[in-house]
């Protein structure tokens, strides 16, 4: 869980530097973002996002997902979404001091301001890519959820498709 969490604060090389458990995590963290990314129906969405969006497409491709993984967690898990927010925030924290310093200002923030929770909803999701853009000079970022609602059941058809496959792929089942 640790090294899942903090994979995408890491750069270069990162072997020999963390417990093999956290590398382990770093890299099934890193398989599953090639996969998702090299997807044919990631790359569809994508294509939907990007005239709109460039390259900040693929963070909203993300974002989507996890809007819909929150939404339907109960499908996907035993828990439900606010217990394993909990179990997470739990298990995460005796590790801060582990975590690269984007990741530890990552989890605060995530925890502080309830985040996992926030992307249940289309107006948490909206709230959440106008903070990112406000970080990243970006601001449309926060209009992406506009082209969400215009075409909802698509995108969420596709997720359900793509995140089936990536359960079958990683034996991800409940």
């Amino acid at each position: 869980m640790v090294g899942n969490f903090i994979a995408d604060h890491i750069k270069g090389n990162y072997r020999d530097q963390y417990p093999i458990s956290i590398e382990r995590g770093i890299e099934l963290h890193h398989q599953i973002d090639a996969f998702t990314d090299s997807h044919p129906i990631t790359r569809e969405i994508r294509n939907t996002l990007f005239k709109n969006h460039r390259h900040y497409s693929n963070v909203i491709v993300d974002m989507f997902y996890d809007h819909f993984l929150a939404k339907n967690f109960d499908n996907f898990s035993s828990k439900s979404l606010t217990e394993f927010i909990f179990f997470c925030e739990k298990n995460l924290e005796p590790f801060i001091a582990l975590f690269p310093i984007s990741a530890e200002r990552y989890f605060l923030g995530m925890k502080k301001y309830n985040w996992m929770n926030e992307y249940k909803s289309i107006e948490g999701l909206h709230h959440i890519l106008n903070l990112m853009g406000q970080r990243t000079n970006y601001q449309q970022l926060k209009n992406a959820t506009f082209q969400l609602e215009q075409d909802y059941s698509y995108y969420e058809t596709c997720f359900f498709i793509f995140f089936e496959t990536l359960q079958h792929k990683f034996n991800l089942e409940k």
